[in-house]
C-alpha cells in the first residue's frame, strides 16, 4: 500500500453536525413533554437518492446522543403535520411525534415546490417554534438564485465599508 490510512487527516465533520443537531432537539423548549421525547425531522427530496450520508447522520444521532430522526418531504409534512398554540411540532396529529428540530436536506430550489402542498408544509415548519437548520435567512442566501443575484456587479458592495 502506497498511501497508508494512518496518513489521512482525522474529519469530524459528523460528529460535530451530529452533536449540534442533538443540542439543538433537546435545547428546543416543549411544553409539557420530557426533551427525550422530542426528535429531529430531516427534511427530504421525493425519491431521495443521495441518502447515503443521511442515512449515517440518522445512525450517529440515534448511538451517539440518543436521538431519533423522522423523515418526510415538504408534501408529506403538509399532509402530516401540525402545530399548536404554542408553536409545538408534531408528526401525526395532536398526539404524535414531538419535533423540536428541523433539518433540511431539500427546499434549496425551485423543483422542490412544484405545487402549493410543498409551500404549504414548508410554511408550517417556518411558524413552528422548532429549531431551523438553516434558518429561513441562511436557507435563502444557499439557494442558486440569490447567489445568482448578489454575484451581479456591485451587489455586495453596498454591504461593504471602504
Amino acid at each position: 500500500n502506497d498511501f497508508p490510512l494512518e496518513s489521512l487527516p482525522v474529519n469530524g465533520a459528523m460528529e460535530g453536525i451530529s452533536e449540534a443537531l442533538a443540542l439543538a432537539v433537546h435545547a428546543s423548549g416543549a411544553t409539557g413533554e420530557p426533551q427525550e421525547n422530542a426528535c429531529l425531522l430531516m427534511v427530504v427530496q421525493p425519491g431521495e437518492r443521495n441518502a447515503f450520508d443521511q442515512h449515517w447522520l440518522e445512525t450517529t444521532l440515534w448511538e451517539q446522543h440518543g436521538v431519533r430522526t423522522i423523515r418526510r418531504t415538504l408534501a408529506q409534512i403538509a399532509a402530516e403535520a401540525e402545530t399548536n398554540s404554542d408553536g409545538e411540532l408534531r408528526i401525526g396529529g395532536e398526539n404524535g411525534t414531538l419535533v423540536t428540530a428541523v433539518y433540511f436536506r431539500a427546499g434549496y430550489t425551485p423543483d422542490d415546490y412544484p405545487s402549493a402542498t410543498e409551500w404549504e408544509g414548508r410554511l408550517l415548519l417556518e411558524k413552528s417554534a422548532a429549531v431551523k437548520c438553516p434558518n429561513v435567512a441562511y436557507h435563502l442566501a444557499g439557494t442558486k438564485k440569490v447567489q445568482q443575484d448578489i454575484a451581479q456587479p456591485g451587489r455586495l458592495e453596498r454591504f461593504l465599508s471602504a
